[in-house]
């Protein structure tokens, strides 16, 4: 396959791109990462094997965020003897890096619900509930769960976030399709307006089918907390963040969800540069 890879922003071929590339079997799952790749002002050309049903590459570059791109073969020519659609080409646009910054980044897993049908707050800073019932000390926002529950065949599960401060919130985003391989799916900066004040998850389970209220696979958010507004109602100072992970509720006694939070207030920026700001 050959691809054309540009600047995400300005449309510019870009040269010097390391282009990783597996081969995959459709027998036996083997992979293959020898390849050769070649090319000029932008155009890579991929070659391998041809006893391959489907083409991965990752790309990378300094200033650049990783992104792949993926060739499914669809039939064997038996006459060329070659896997067709051959030698597509296929257009890369990499998003480049404007503005990482330190962020607190954390993957919360299996969290205990402590109390039911009462509102307890999280705190973001920490990654842990608020005192009594964790070792946060600042609530940036509410979770109010309910459950009802049978067996994991027959229950309702309902989780209502809300947040303390008027301004603060939360907006389901979207992943736009140019986004879509890349390793950063989010806008560089978070929007100024269109959070809403609460968020409700819903789990329904019978016997005949389990319905969601939201996608658990795909939904992101982005949120804004912290929030303080001046005598006119103007925002004056507000910490945002992204939601990457699902937030995920269910039969059992806890609360999944993954996120990177800037700490800076008025800093709108998304982009997380590695450095974990997480309070140990």
């Amino acid at each position: 396959m050959t691809l054309h890879i540009r600047d995400a922003e300005t449309g510019n071929p870009l040269d010097k791109v390391e282009v990783k590339t597996q081969f995959r079997l459709d027998a036996k799952e083997r992979l293959v990462t020898e390849a050769r790749h070649t090319g000029t002002n932008g155009v890579y050309v991929v070659e391998g094997p041809i006893d391959h049903v489907s083409i991965s590459s990752g790309l990378e570059m300094e200033g650049y965020y990783w992104q792949t791109a993926q060739l499914n073969f669809k039939k064997r020519n038996s006459v060329l003897n070659r896997w067709e659609p051959w030698n597509p080409t296929i257009e890369v646009k990499v998003r480049p890096k404007k503005n990482p910054v330190p962020m607190v980044k954390k993957r919360i897993e299996s969290l205990k619900i402590p109390v039911w049908d009462k509102s307890v707050g999280f705190d973001l800073g920490v990654g842990d509930w608020v005192a009594p019932c964790g070792k946060g000390i600042h609530s940036d926002f509410f979770v109010d769960m309910h459950r009802r529950f049978e067996h994991s065949s027959d229950y309702d599960a309902v989780a209502k976030i809300t947040f303390p401060n008027d301004g603060d919130g939360i907006q389901l985003y979207k992943v736009p399709e140019d986004f879509q391989t890349s390793s950063f799916k989010f806008p560089y900066e978070a929007p100024s307006d269109n959070f809403q004040e609460r968020l409700i998850l819903e789990r329904h389970a019978t016997l005949r089918a389990t319905k969601c209220s939201f996608n658990p696979e795909k939904d992101m958010y982005i949120f804004r907390v912290r929030t303080q507004k001046d005598e006119d109602g103007e925002i004056v100072s507000a910490c945002y963040g992204r939601i990457d992970r699902r937030i995920e509720i269910g039969w059992g006694e806890v609360f999944d969800f993954g996120y990177h939070f800037n700490l800076v207030p008025n800093e709108r920026s998304l982009e997380w540069n590695g450095v974990n700001l997480l309070k140990k």
